[in-house]
This record gives structure tokens, sequence and C-alpha cells, in this order.
């Protein structure tokens, strides 16, 4: 057990600090967004969308979030896991995760959405096995990112991408996953976010 705090550890303080406040951003945002969210219908699933396009938030985040999802029967049975915990999670795959969002954008479509400026967060919930529960994705509300697209989107994510545990944690319990990243990066074909979390999770392997 001391063995594996101390590879935590090693982690990197600056690492486990960014991951922190990033989930401080994003459990903040939901909560205030509860006040003002509505439906949309896509091809075959309904979203929730919480937040504003206009008045007093216009310019913060829109969450999107799957109706199949239900976030309050998830928190009855489950405990969510710390944050050292939260970071033991190892995506299965860079480059799957770049071949979703180019299967469900043209290549137009994303030079026009970098030209844009749009960034989106893709946040995964995760059980102690790391399989995928729920998906939720964090854009600015000026977004022209539409529903259908995240729809195409959250299928293809759903397809390809896994998660493995690199450390052992407590049963019914849960985890999240975030990759923040820009259209930029996804034209590119390379995302930070994730090569940190490959690099930083070599050692489990």
């Amino acid at each position: 057990m001391n063995i594996q705090i101390d590879k935590l550890n090693r982690l990197g303080f600056n690492s486990l600090k960014m991951i922190f406040f990033g989930l401080i951003i994003f459990s903040t945002t939901l909560l205030n967004a509860q006040e003002n969210k509505w439906e949309v219908k896509g091809d075959q699933n309904n979203y929730i969308l919480y937040g504003s396009r206009k008045g007093k938030t216009e310019g913060k985040f829109i969450i999107y979030s799957n109706s199949n999802y239900n976030d309050d029967e998830l928190k009855k049975i489950r405990k969510h896991v710390d944050i050292n915990e939260f970071y033991l999670y190892r995506i299965n795959n860079h480059e799957l995760f770049i071949s979703a969002f180019k299967n469900s954008f043209t290549d137009n479509r994303i030079k026009e959405l970098v030209q844009n400026d749009e960034t989106i967060k893709v946040t995964f919930i995760l059980d102690e096995n790391g399989k995928i529960m729920a998906v939720y994705f964090m854009l600015l509300s000026s977004t022209s990112i539409n529903v259908y697209e995240i729809e195409k989107l959250e299928n293809e994510l759903l397809k390809v991408i896994s998660f493995i545990v690199t450390n052992p944690i407590e049963d019914n319990s849960f985890g999240s996953f975030a990759v923040r990243t820009s259209f930029k990066e996804i034209l590119k074909g390379e995302i930070k976010a994730i090569r940190n979390n490959e690099k930083s999770t070599e050692e489990y392997l």
C-alpha cells in the first residue's frame, strides 16, 4: 500500500492540482446551472442542457447530458472516489479519441470550429472497473455545435473509448475522467490532456 502511495506522489503536484481545479469548475458549473435547464431532441436521444445562451449567463458554459443517464440514482447507490483515485484511470487510446471526433465532424466543419475558437470538455463517469456509465459535454454558451453533432460524438466515443484502473478502487464507487481540448488540437491530431494522462500512468502498466 505504501508503494502505491509513493507512486501517486510521484505523479506530480501540478498535474493533481490541475485535475482538482478542473473538478471544482465542472461541479460548480453544473450546480449553478441546475436552475436553468431545458431539453432538446437529437435523432435517437433527448438531452438535458444546463446553462443559457442569453441574458446574464451569456458567455458561460452549457453542459449536455443524455437524459438516459440518471445522476440522482447514481449518487444514491455509489460513492464518489477521492481525488487520488480519480487520477487512477488511464484512457485506452489517444488516436481513437481523435478518430471519434473526425468521424463525427467533417474536415470542413472541424476547420470552421477552429476558426470559431471552439473548445469542448468531455467528462466520462466511470465505475470501479473503468466502465463508462455516463458522458457529459461542456461547451461555451456561444457554441455553434448542435445536439445532432453532440449525439454523433457521444456514440462514436462510446464505440471506441475504454479505460483501465491503474490502482484498486472500492466497489460500488465512481470517478471522473475529463478531457478538455480544442478543435485546434483535434485538427492537429494531438491532445495534450491525454498525453499527460498517458505519461503520468505509464509506470502502472
